[in-house]
C-alpha cells in the first residue's frame, strides 16, 4: 500500500510536492482508513483542480516512475536518452534533475525507494527498508558509484558493473532475481495507473473472464450498474501484420505474445411492440454502446484485480462518462470496511462527492498553479475548515483555490 509519493521538476511540477496517504488524527469515517504497522493509511483520495492545474501531471509522475522502473533495463540502450520531462517554464529547471520517491508497504515491510534523473543519466538512486524498527539503507547510488548494505551484498555481487548510467540499479537487481528487488517490484506490479485510452484494459478483462466464476462476478457487477446488459462475451483475434512496417514486425517478434484484437459483445433483452420478451439481441460494445458503458467495462478488470489481490489503483478523471451514482459506488468499494488492502487515487471534477458523507478532509486534495505557473498540492486538511462545512460550495466559491477564474467572453463570440 502507498504511504507517500514525492516528485520534483516533472512537467508542470517545479518544486517538490508531497502526496500522502497517511491519515490525519481525525476520527471521522474510520472505515475509510486501514492500519499498517504504526501507520493509519487512507483507502482512497480524490484530487480536484481547474483544467491545466496539474492533476493529471501528478498521476503521470506516478506512471512515469513505474514505467521507468520496468523499462530502464529492457527498453533502453547504452547512451539512449531518458524520456523524462522537466519543468520548462523556468530558466532554473531545464537542466536540473527530476526527483521521484515512493514510500510503501509490501506485506508488513515498509520500503522507501527513489531516484533523481536527467535526460542523460541516473544521478542518484536509493532504497531503504524497515525490517524491524529502524530504517536501514539497502543501497545508495551516486552516479556510477553504488554502495550496498550487507543485507543485499550477496544479491548485488557483480551487478554494479552491469548497471548502465541510464538504467536503474533496482531494475538490474530485479532482472537478476534479487529477492529484495522482487519484493519491491510486487508493489509496482500492483500499482495500476489508468490515464488516456482505457480500452487498453480490454485484454485484462478478456483474460479474467476465462474463469467462469469471474465471468459471473463481472456479469453481476455490470447488472448492478443498471446498464440493461444481460450477459457479454469476448472474441480474440490475432492481428494481421503482413503489411505492417518491418520495424513493427521486429518489435512484435520480441514480444512474448502476439498482439490481438479484443472485441466485446453485449447481450440485451428484445421486446415486441407490447413490451413482451421475445428473445435477445447482441450488440458490439465499441460500436453500439455508450461511452459510459464502455468506461464501466474497461474499469471492471482493474477493479477486480486490485480489490482482490491488493494494490493501488490510480485513475485520471475517474468520473469521465460515468453517472455520479456509479462513481459513488466505485469509491464505496474502496472505502468499505471489507477492504483492507486496496487503495484508490483519482482526479475528478465531480463536486457531488466533495462532502464529508464520502470523504474525510485528509482524503480531499487540490492542485493549483502558483505565480510561476507551477503545480502545487494541498489537502483540505491544511485549511481551517469545519468538519461539517459545505466542501462543495466552498470549493466552487474559491475558498480553497484550485478553480478556474473565468472572464466574460461573450463579446468574443457576439461582439459589443
Amino acid at each position: 500500500m502507498l504511504v507517500e509519493f514525492r516528485v520534483k521538476n516533472f512537467r508542470s511540477i517545479m518544486d517538490e510536492q508531497v502526496f500522502s496517504m497517511v491519515a490525519s488524527t481525525d476520527k471521522d469515517l474510520p472505515q475509510n482508513t486501514t492500519k499498517k504497522k504504526k501507520f493509519n493509511l487512507l483507502k482512497s483520495a480524490s484530487i480536484y483542480g481547474a483544467n491545466a492545474s496539474g492533476k493529471s501531471n501528478l498521476l503521470q509522475a506516478i506512471n512515469f516512475m513505474k514505467f521507468f522502473i520496468k523499462a530502464s533495463v529492457a527498453h533502453f540502450q547504452e547512451g539512449e536518452a531518458i524520456p523524462v520531462e522537466p519543468f520548462l517554464l523556468n530558466s532554473s529547471t531545464g537542466d536540473s534533475p527530476s526527483l521521484f520517491e515512493m514510500t510503501f508497504f509490501v506485506e508488513e515491510t515498509r520500503y522507501r525507494y527513489g531516484f533523481e534523473i536527467s535526460k542523460d543519466k541516473i544521478i542518484n538512486e536509493w532504497l531503504f527498508y524497515v525490517p524491524a524498527v529502524q530504517e536501514k539503507e539497502l543501497f545508495w547510488r551516486n552516479g556510477n558509484e553504488i554502495k550496498t548494505h550487507s543485507d543485499i551484498n550477496k544479491e548485488a555481487k557483480g551487478l554494479k558493473e552491469k548497471t548502465r548510467n541510464n538504467a536503474l540499479f533496482l531494475s538490474v537487481l530485479s532482472q537478476f532475481n534479487s529477492q529484495i528487488a522482487k519484493d519491491v517490484m510486487k508493489f509496482f506490479n500492483n500499482l495500476v495507473v489508468i490515464s488516456g485510452d482505457i480500452s487498453f484494459f480490454a485484454k485484462q478483462l478478456s483474460d479474467l473472464i476465462k474463469d467462469k466464476a469471474i465471468h459471473n462476478a463481472v456479469k453481476a457487477i455490470i447488472k448492478g450498474t443498471d446498464l440493461q446488459i444481460k450477459d457479454f462475451r469476448c472474441e480474440e483475434e490475432e492481428l494481421n501484420l503482413d503489411e505492417a512496417p518491418d520495424e513493427l514486425k521486429q518489435i512484435v517478434g520480441l514480444m512474448k505474445e502476439k498482439p490481438k484484437r479484443y472485441e466485446f459483445y453485449t447481450r440485451h433483452q428484445k421486446l415486441n411492440k407490447d413490451g413482451e420478451n421475445i428473445g435477445e439481441v447482441e450488440l458490439m460494445l465499441n460500436t453500439h454502446e455508450s461511452e459510459g458503458t464502455k468506461q464501466v467495462f474497461w474499469l471492471v478488470g482493474p477493479l477486480i484485480d486490485v480489490l482482490s489481490k491488493g494494490g493501488t489503483l490510480v485513475v485520471d478523471e475517474l468520473d469521465n462518462s460515468l453517472h455520479p451514482l456509479i462513481l459513488e459506488m466505485i469509491v464505496g468499494l474502496f472505502n468499505s470496511e471489507k477492504n483492507t488492502k486496496a487503495q484508490l487515487i483519482f482526479s475528478t471534477h465531480n463536486t457531488r462527492m466533495l462532502t464529508n458523507k464520502y470523504f474525510r478532509r485528509d482524503q480531499i486534495w487540490f492542485a493549483e498553479k502558483n505565480r510561476f505557473y507551477a503545480t502545487e498540492l494541498s489537502s483540505l486538511y491544511d485549511f481551517s475548515v469545519r468538519k461539517d462545512a459545505s466542501y462543495d460550495k466552498d470549493y466552487l466559491s474559491g475558498k480553497y483555490g484550485a478553480i478556474p477564474y473565468l472572464q466574460d467572453i461573450t463579446e468574443s463570440f457576439y461582439g459589443k
